[in-house]
């Protein structure tokens, strides 16, 4: 049993040590630090399977939900779209991958 719980310890310690720090989202402001938002409550997004094909299906479910939560937003699932992070081309896009700090 103490064998058990060691390596379990183990293992979980080795995995925090070892994993990728992930960000859920990240605040932009324009040049003179007004936040950036949306100027409607109908919002249009893609998802850019590429990098992780599941989750195509796994994003329309989840901002479905977000649409039937209460609230003042609605999230219209618009297609795929091969678009990249950080282009200012005012397109939402779902996508996963390692975001680099400018």
């Amino acid at each position: 049993m103490i064998k058990k719980i060691f390596i379990f310890a183990l293992v979980f310690l080795t995995s925090i040590l070892f994993s990728t720090p992930s960000v859920a989202f990240k605040v932009r402001t324009t040049s003179d630090g007004k936040i950036i938002k949306w100027f409607t409550n109908n919002v249009r997004f893609y998802v850019n399977p590429s990098s992780f094909p599941e989750i195509l299906q796994a994003s329309i479910s989840a901002m479905q939900t977000w649409t039937n939560a209460p609230s003042k937003f609605s999230y219209q699932y618009s297609g795929v779209g091969y678009y990249s992070y950080g282009i200012l081309d005012r397109v939402n896009v779902i996508t996963y991958g390692i975001i680099n700090d400018q």
